[in-house]
């Protein structure tokens, strides 16, 4: 007797804990179309920010190529660029006018390091 109790009671609650009320359904159906909504937004998303990294990856590319030539035509040697051999040479002077030796010297040196073939 107390077995078929048990039995009855587990059938029923299968049979009537299973089934859904129509509100219950729409809810989820509901909550299904917002999901699948949101799914599709991320989707997008995902497709623009690999389309993103892809451009940035280019652009990086490019950019090491250049570093490269810039490189190789020695504009990271740590020199600033060369200036004029009169803006060098009245550097050079205005260090020795103020006292300043050691920086003359080395504008003289840089100066004539850079312009050889100049008279002064």
């Amino acid at each position: 007797m107390r077995l078929k109790f048990v039995f009855t009671l587990a059938i029923s609650t299968m049979l009537f804990g299973c089934a859904a009320t129509p509100e219950h359904i729409k809810e989820m159906s509901e909550k299904q179309a917002k999901l699948e909504a949101e799914t599709e937004l991320l989707s997008q998303d995902i497709v623009l920010l690999k389309s993103q990294i892809n451009n940035l990856q280019q652009s990086n590319s490019k950019l090491k190529k250049r570093m490269d030539v810039l490189e190789k035509k020695g504009a990271f040697s740590g020199s600033p660029p060369a200036k004029s051999p009169e803006a060098l040479y009245r550097v050079a002077e205005s260090y020795y006018r103020e006292g300043k030796f050691e920086e003359a010297i080395l504008e003289f040196q840089r100066f004539i390091d850079t312009y050889p073939q100049d008279k002064r």
